[in-house]
């Protein structure tokens, strides 16, 4: 067997396409051409290559010193003149006088598939469902499968997911389909078997962190570069090695940032980056000043960020040497997610204190403070949208091929404020969880709890809270705020294909920016008429108003809303929603549970048979006892009837932020009795 790792990028790739690198004025890459090489040999590959964006250099000073270990290549990026979509075409083999060539070509894809053909020159499309620019649509993939005959399967900067399912894609195509897309695109495939692709891997690695996990490797060991690329030529190539998650491309970029740094006219060689950077390449030791500096650090005076910080600098220069850079790169996660939650527990306290108060000006200031720990969130966040950016194409291209997708149930998170409170969202959601689990539906709902409040279904994934605010009005009830960073890593492991929010708070919002990232479908239900419901607790429509404007851009967020009722989106077509985007969310009844014949529950009829009235009927409510529900309506139609002779005795099953006052105000009437919170057993015995 002989391996080569054939998508790395050296120094002399200048021009990132990254957004957070675009940002701060770096380079692509920082990695120097001999440091590829030497790793590439340590990490087990027979062959190096360079793939530079459009340049050579890197490529060819390393054949001019290694020229039997040394294939080199080049990551030319190339237009469809036809629009002007990039697609990144890796190529191997090319002398100086080729690469002068390609580059005179290469704004026209047709012209410069037609001269490496002519060349013989060995070529392979990079990451092709990933858009290089917004262009890149069904149409341009099937272009590339009739344009070339070799693929990158695996790019070690792709998820697990986008290259299996790519290469499950390239292995399935047939003859036929590509006549098909011979006649529609005036595109003549070539060569043998064209349906039948060559597969390639490399890393695409831009930071020296993943040169050598991924690679392109043969059956039989090969001597030579140019044996090597006949069978590339020849189709005979394997795809191996390691796909990536979004931390370590993350740290890719710190690392990328850092080194940019070193170019700057200010020095940070001490600064916190630079510790990140040496414990992840180098595992270097924390010299003597900067022990001092740590030292006053940690303390108590220094508080809880700079603590972490501490913390964090200090777990650097004390883990052992022999540590993969995986552990590395995963204990500097967790250090750093803990620095960026604390940032996020001032900003929570300051909110909750500021908005008390009415002090908006220190809530400014509060929020301004906060903004290092979101910076540290900026390269994950960017990761995210780098990985997942049309991550649908491929589902699109064999949507309209007609191509069955594969039978299995998409992986649902469904997001949710409440779970364990008293209110008809915690009762569906906590029956969606129980059904989910046992029927085996690939259903999560995702909460934020604390451990004792985490008695629930498997099919519950709970987020830890950082912080906790009383929401106002409802004060039995609280906002939970949960890690952003540690959501991230979660979300990103369920890989989830779909999401459905079921209220518009924090772990609402997580849910609603995890969709965007993630580009996967939104969901939001509307359970709750927020704007009635403010209102009419409060008396204040001026703050219903804002509430409604809040829940409006919430809800126009999501890709689509579920609505209770048709009448319900009459209301909200009526109040500025789009009418396209809702549909019915359609619920049904447990008739093993609420039917006419079911027992009364002991305790429940003891308690009615009890009383000195003797009732003739009965009325029930079950539910939250708030103001919104308007019980004072009932009780007062209850009064009427009573003053009519008529023995009615009326049964309010919940609890709630209104329940004292009530409770308190109907003292004197034994007719009228508060049961608490049921179970469900209990409030049938009662109907």
């Amino acid at each position: 067997m002989a391996k080569a790792d054939l998508h790395v990028h050296s120094r002399y790739s200048d021009h990132p396409t990254e957004w957070f690198l675009q940002r701060l004025g770096a380079s692509e890459s920082y990695t120097e051409p001999e440091t590829i090489y030497r790793r590439a040999l340590a990490e087990g590959m027979d062959f190096v290559t360079i793939t530079d964006h459009n340049d050579i250099r890197g490529a060819r000073e390393l054949q001019e010193r290694y020229p039997k270990r040394v294939i080199p290549g080049v990551e030319s990026t190339t237009y469809f003149p036809e629009d002007g979509c990039k697609a990144h075409l890796l190529i191997y083999g090319l002398d100086s006088s080729q690469f002068r060539k390609i580059q005179s070509l290469r704004k026209s894809i047709y012209a410069l598939r037609d001269y490496l053909l002519e060349q013989d020159l060995v070529h392979s499309l990079a990451h092709a469902t990933h858009a290089v620019n917004d262009t890149l649509s069904p149409d341009h993939l099937e272009k590339f499968l009739l344009l070339f005959n070799h693929f990158e399967g695996i790019n070690g900067a792709r998820n697990r997911s986008f290259n299996q399912e790519w290469m499950n894609f390239l292995t399935s195509l047939e003859e036929e389909r590509l006549e098909q897309l011979s006649k529609k695109h005036g595109i003549t495939p070539v060569g043998t078997d064209p349906w039948i692709k060559g597969i390639t891997g490399g890393s695409d690695d831009h930071a020296g962190l993943l040169i050598g996990r991924t690679w392109t490797e043969t059956e039989a060991p090969f001597e030579t570069p140019q044996a090597f690329l006949d069978e590339i030529r020849e189709k005979k190539t394997l795809a191996g090695g390691l796909h990536n998650d979004f931390r370590t491309m993350s740290f890719g970029f710190y690392k990328i940032a850092v080194e940019f740094s070193r170019t700057r006219p200010m020095t940070v060689s001490n600064s916190f980056a630079e510790q990140v950077n040496g414990f992840l390449l180098n595992n270097q030791k924390l010299s003597l000043t900067n022990a001092l500096k740590l030292s006053r650090l940690r303390s108590r005076k220094a508080g809880p960020v700079m603590n972490r910080l501490a913390d964090l600098v200090g777990t650097i220069a004390t883990l052992d040497e022999s540590i993969a850079i995986d552990d590395r790169i995963g204990t500097i996660y967790e250090k750093i997610t803990a620095i960026s939650d604390e940032f996020l527990k001032e900003l929570c306290r300051s909110v909750t204190t500021h908005l008390a108060t009415g002090n908006l000006w220190n809530l400014v200031r509060s929020i301004s403070a906060s903004l290092p720990g979101f910076f540290l969130s900026t390269p994950f966040v960017s990761t995210f949208l780098h990985m997942y950016k049309k991550r649908n194409l491929l589902a699109q291209l064999k949507q309209r091929w007609g191509v069955a997708s594969e039978e299995k149930e998409r992986r649902i998170l469904w997001f949710t404020d409440t779970l364990e409170d008293l209110n008809g969202v915690s009762v569906t959601l906590s029956r969606i969880a129980t059904l989910a689990e046992v029927q085996k539906r690939p259903i999560r709902i995702v909460t934020s709890l604390n451990p004792h409040e985490t008695n629930l279904p498997s099919s519950v994934l709970t987020l830890p809270p950082l912080s906790e605010i009383p929401l106002p009005y409802y004060e039995d009830l609280l906002l939970r705020i949960p890690s952003f960073l540690g959501a991230l890593k979660i979300i990103f492991d369920e890989d989830p294909q779909e999401i459905y929010i079921s209220s518009p708070g924090p772990i609402g919002l997580l849910g609603l920016a995890l969709g965007k990232l993630a580009q996967v479908k939104t969901t939001a239900v509307y359970h709750t008429d927020f704007f009635r419901e403010t209102a009419e607790i409060t008396g204040d429509v001026s703050l219903g108003n804002l509430v409604e404007s809040y829940t409006r851009w919430f809800f126009q967020n999501a890709d689509e809303i579920l609505v209770p009722t048709l009448e319900y989106k009459r209301i909200l077509t009526e109040r500025g929603f789009i009418s396209s985007r809702m549909r019915l969310f359609r619920r049904g009844i447990d008739t093993e549970c609420f039917i006419p014949q079911a027992p009364l529950f002991p305790g429940t009829r003891d308690l009615i048979h009890s009383r000195p009235f003797g009732a003739e009927h009965t009325i029930v409510y079950t539910g939250r006892i708030s103001r919104d529900k308007n019980l004072d309506f009932l009780i007062r139609v209850q009064e009427r009837l009573r003053g009519q002779g008529r023995k009615i005795c009326l049964f309010l099953a919940g609890d709630g932020p209104y329940r004292k006052e009530l409770e308190a105000s109907s003292a004197d009437s034994s007719d009228i009795v508060f049961l608490g919170r049921l179970k469900n057993d209990e409030i049938t015995g009662v109907a």
